[in-house]
């Protein structure tokens, strides 16, 4: 089955294999962990995530950076 997710997390929980497009060029085809390393996501969506690894799953997982207003 191919299908197409723009939500990541979902894509690398549900996937078993992940292509990465950017501008309609492969950037990366691979198993979650592999397609979407950080560097591949912070070249293709312009935010740097951390990767881990979900305890209950064992599938990867990102987090990705809030960015919170200056209170002062």
């Amino acid at each position: 089955m191919l299908t197409a997710l723009h939500d990541l997390n979902l894509a690398a929980a549900m996937c078993d294999r992940i292509v990465v497009l950017d501008a309609g060029r492969v950037v990366a085809d691979a198993p979650a962990d592999e397609a979407l390393d950080p560097d591949t996501v912070e070249r293709v969506y312009g935010v740097r995530p951390v990767l881990i690894t979900r305890p209950d799953t064992g599938t990867p997982h990102l987090l990705f950076p809030i960015e919170r207003e200056d209170p002062s």
